[in-house]
């Protein structure tokens, strides 16, 4: 048994107590991708999302084991190299999509609703604008808060700089 078998026994063993195999991981992270190419919002609303964020984070860190894992391996060839670390920076960037999501106040969910039947930013009408930015930089900043350890904090420290 090599190192690559213990490992991939381990990262199963991961896997099961997460309760998601590999399987539901890419069918997870597959989805996502579509739901980014195709339909992601202006304003990241987390109930637009295709699982939820804690699923989708979780299939995303689970195939950045499996990449890291792929990439530790001595064997592979320059070209599997390159795709597993073309795969593993397409997950991590993913990752941060991700964190740009945040629950809607129930207060603002129309005016959400309303600004996401927009694709662009250029569609939006010049009156409506301000209150995009507003809404977007709000939720996008809760988003940040809860998908990454300490950002809120650093975001804090970066305001009382700058006052």
């Amino acid at each position: 048994m090599g190192i690559m078998d213990i490992f991939r026994r381990k990262l199963q063993s991961h896997n099961e107590l997460v309760g998601m195999s590999q399987a539901q991981a890419l069918s997870i992270v597959k989805s996502f991708g579509k739901h980014l190419e195709h339909a992601s919002p202006l304003i990241k609303d987390t109930s637009l999302l295709p699982h939820t964020k804690n699923q989708i984070m979780t299939a995303l860190n689970i195939w950045e084991e499996v990449c890291q894992a792929r990439l530790s391996s001595q064997s592979l060839s320059e070209q599997e190299r390159t795709e597993a670390t073309t795969l593993l920076e397409s997950v991590k960037a993913s990752r941060m999509l991700l964190c740009q999501y945040a629950d809607i106040d129930e207060t603002d969910r129309s005016i959400v609703g309303n600004i996401n039947r927009y694709r662009t930013l250029r569609e939006i009408p010049a009156n409506k604008q301000e209150e995009f930015f507003t809404l977007e930089n709000k939720y996008s900043l809760r988003g940040m808060e809860s998908g990454i350890p300490g950002f809120g904090a650093l975001g804090n420290s970066i305001a009382n700089k700058k006052e």
